[in-house]
C-alpha cells in the first residue's frame, strides 16, 4: 500500500516528527548556493525533547546506529541504459563498475534505469507526496530514490560519473561500522555517494524533511537534495536545526564521526574520494583517463541537471 512516511515512532531512539518542519518560508527562486532551510521549529522542539535522553555527544551515534545490521553487501547505481558497462566498456566511469565487481567479490551491483526509479517511488510514497514529485525534473527523483534505497535496503549508492578503484574492506574497516559518511571539501555532506545499513536514520529523516519541504512549495533541486541530506545529519547529530554551511559545524561533526566505532567519515576532494584515489591507478587496474564525463553522458543522451535547469530558466 502507498502509504505516507511515520516517523513517529515509540522506541527509545525514535525521533518525533508528528509536526515535522513547521515551515512558513516560500522557495524564492534562491541561488544554489544561497539556498536555505526554512524555520523548522517544530523538528526543533521534537528533537530537544528526544535527545534528552541521550547522556553525551558520544552516545548519540551508537544511540542512532547500533540497533542496525551491518551493512549489506550491496551497490546501488542508476544509468538510463542498463546496459552502459557491454555497451560502452571503454569509458573510465564504466571501467571503474567493472573493476568495482573485480574487487569486491560476494558484493552485487544493480543498475536501475530510468523507469525503474519512477516505479521505485511510486511505490514508496503516498499517493499525494508521489504527485507532488512526478512532474518535476528528473534529478530531484534521482536525489529522493538515493535516500530511499539505502533506507530501504542499505548499501553503497554511488553517481554514475564518479570513478571507483578501492576495495570496500578499505572503505567499510571495521565490522562495527554502519555508515560511512565523508565531506565534500568543506562545504556539506557528500551527496554523491552513500554507505549505510538499512533503516539508517539519517536517510529516514532526509526523506521525510525533503517530502515536507515539497509540501511546502520548495523547488530548488540543490535545497532538496544536498542541503536537505546535510541538515538531517546535522539535525540528528547536534539535536537542533544548524541552518547554513557553517565549517565549524562541520568539523565538528567530522569529529563526531571519526571518533565513533559505528561511523567513519573523511575530506573528498578532486583526486582523492572515499572510493576513488587517482595516485592508485595500477597495471592491474587501468583506467582510460583520456575519455570524459561528457563521452558517458552523449553516448547515453543524458543531458547534465544543470544544464537543463539553465535550459528551462533561460524559456522561462
Amino acid at each position: 500500500a502507498n502509504v505516507r512516511i511515520d516517523m513517529s515512532g515509540t522506541g527509545k531512539n525514535s525521533i518525533k516528527l508528528s509536526a515535522v518542519i513547521a515551515a512558513k518560508e516560500k522557495d524564492k527562486g534562491d541561488e544554489p548556493s544561497k539556498a536555505h532551510i526554512p524555520d523548522q521549529s517544530g523538528l526543533r522542539e521534537d528533537l530537544k525533547a528526544e535527545r534528552g535522553t541521550i547522556s553525551n555527544e558520544r552516545d548519540v551515534i551508537k544511540d542512532l546506529l547500533s540497533p542496525l545490521d551491518p551493512i549489506p553487501k550491496l551497490f546501488h547505481m542508476t544509468w538510463k541504459d542498463k546496459n552502459i558497462m557491454k555497451n560502452f566498456p571503454n569509458n573510465k566511469y564504466v571501467q571503474s563498475l567493472n573493476y568495482m565487481m573485480k574487487m569486491n567479490p560476494g558484493w552485487k551491483l544493480t543498475i536501475s534505469d530510468d523507469a525503474d526509479v519512477e516505479q521505485y517511488l511510486k511505490d514508496f510514497l503516498s499517493e499525494e507526496d508521489y504527485l507532488l514529485l512526478k512532474p518535476q525534473p528528473f534529478i530531484q527523483k534521482l536525489d529522493l530514490w538515493r535516500l530511499v534505497k539505502i533506507f530501504k535496503e542499505g548499501g553503497f549508492y554511488q553517481d554514475m560519473d564518479r570513478m571507483y578503484n578501492i576495495p570496500m574492506s578499505e572503505i567499510i574497516r571495521k565490522d562495527s561500522i554502519r555508515c560511512v559518511l565523508p565531506s565534500y571539501y568543506d562545504v556539506n555532506i557528500a551527496h554523491s555517494v552513500m554507505i549505510c545499513a538499512k533503516g539508517s536514520p539519517f536517510h529516514k529523516l532526509a526523506i521525510e524533511m525533503n517530502l515536507e519541504l515539497r509540501r511546502q512549495g520548495v523547488t530548488n533541486t540543490l535545497q532538496l537534495g544536498p542541503h536537505t541530506y546535510t541538515e538531517a545529519i546535522k539535525t540528528l547529530l547536534l539535536g537542533k536545526v544548524v541552518e547554513g554551511n557553517r565549517r565549524d559545524i562541520l568539523d565538528r561533526i567530522r569529529e563526531m564521526l571519526a571518533k565513533s566505532e559505528y561511523t567513519s567519515t573523511m575530506r573528498e576532494t578532486g583526486e582523492v574520494r572515499v572510493a576513488y584515489n587517482k595516485s592508485r591507478i595500477t597495471k592491474e587496474f587501468p583506467l582510460n583517463l583520456k575519455s570524459k564525463k561528457r563521452d558517458l553522458f552523449e553516448f547515453s543522451n543524458v543531458t547534465h541537471w544543470q544544464k537543463l535547469e539553465e535550459m528551462e530558466n533561460k524559456i522561462k
